[in-house]
């Protein structure tokens, strides 16, 4: 979704977490009627922090970023999404809301029958286009979290389940 909210942020007056919150709130709107029972705290809780901790962190290191060489960018984007898969397979698993973009997920699997690897991954391609064209930045790390997130949360999301309620 950053690059969509990147492209969105060129064209408003507002920040880029404030874009990321409102982009987020369009979602929960969209996915409520058919994933409200995935409602909760966390919910609210990721559609506010992440907006402000994207601000923060921008502010933080603006100006003192070093660009890598090839093979490390590729490396930090794998292991990048890697994490963000199997954090949120587990903050799906605990239950206390899902994110908004985690509702519509859940909304597109529930009316497609896709799996929800499949639904992630169209969700994060066709988000991702809709960004590029809206003057998004994106590259290599871009496009391998937009193939792959989806279907290492899947997998993430059965292991997470598996730790804590054992095999079955």
């Amino acid at each position: 979704m950053t690059t969509l909210v990147e492209g969105l942020t060129s064209k408003l007056p507002w920040s880029f977490g404030t874009v990321n919150m409102l982009a987020s709130f369009i979602l929960l709107v969209l996915s409520y009627w058919s994933s409200k029972r995935f409602l909760g705290i966390g919910t609210i809780l990721n559609m506010v922090v992440i907006g402000y901790l994207v601000d923060a962190w921008t502010w933080l290191f603006q100006g003192h970023v070093v660009v890598s060489p090839l093979w490390i960018q590729l490396l930090l984007s794998v292991v990048g999404t890697l994490i963000l898969a199997f954090g949120v397979a587990l903050y799906m698993y605990v239950d206390m809301g899902f994110g908004p973009y985690e509702m519509f997920m859940e909304m597109v699997s529930e009316l497609t029958g896709w799996s929800l690897a499949t639904s992630r991954t169209i969700q994060e391609v066709s988000v991702l286009l809709v960004g590029i064209l809206m003057g998004g930045r994106f590259g290599l790390g871009t496009i391998i979290n937009a193939l792959f997130t989806g279907y290492l949360l899947a997998f993430f999301y059965k292991k997470v389940k598996t730790w804590f309620e054992g095999e079955h």
